[in-house]
């Protein structure tokens, strides 16, 4: 089943919205607080990571200037690395993907855009998106911590926060 995360006060309102869309035999509503080390989270995300895929959406909202480290982005970012692959999808406000990238520079994490789209800024309130693409499988490039080709991960996965996320914006959407 598709694992849906969010903070805890949160997941009240995402397990109605999968009672809603009748998704409870498809998917698991669990806790992700972002950046929490694996050993700290419950057993339902432990015992599942690595996740195939997280998919986070739209969740780089609370930074303060491309300069200046966002603990919620660099939190998303420990998090997505959870999964094996990652999709982040961020949108152009003003300086959110240059925040974004700031923390990816600040993370020693290398993506790949997969996808610029152009949306209808008058109905999504936010005219462009990227996506990028993350490969935890693969080891870094010119990682000293990784001499033998290992895993590019740090030493212990961390959250598949941001698949959830996204997942549970979607069925937010489509309960509303």
């Amino acid at each position: 089943p598709v694992v849906l995360t969010d903070v805890y006060r949160a997941l009240p309102l995402l397990k109605r919205n999968v009672a809603l869309n009748k998704l409870q035999n498809c998917c698991d509503v669990c806790p992700l607080p972002w950046g929490t080390p694996l050993k700290l989270l419950g057993e339902p995300i432990r015992n599942r990571t690595p996740f195939n895929l997280v998919v986070a959406s739209d969740c780089s909202y609370d930074f303060v200037a491309p300069d200046r480290p966002s603990p919620s982005l660099d939190a998303l970012l420990t998090s997505i690395q959870l999964g094996e692959r990652a999709l982040v999808c961020v949108s152009r406000r003003p300086n959110e993907v240059e925040a974004f990238t700031a923390a990816l520079e600040r993370a020693q994490l290398t993506p790949t855009v997969v996808h610029q789209g152009t949306l209808d800024a008058s109905v999504e309130g936010v005219g462009e998106c990227l996506v990028f693409s993350f490969d935890f499988t693969k080891p870094a490039p010119d990682d000293p911590a990784c001499p033998t080709g290992g895993d590019a991960r740090h030493e212990t996965p961390v959250v598949e926060a941001t698949a959830e996320v996204a997942a549970a914006e979607v069925v937010s959407t489509a309960a509303a």
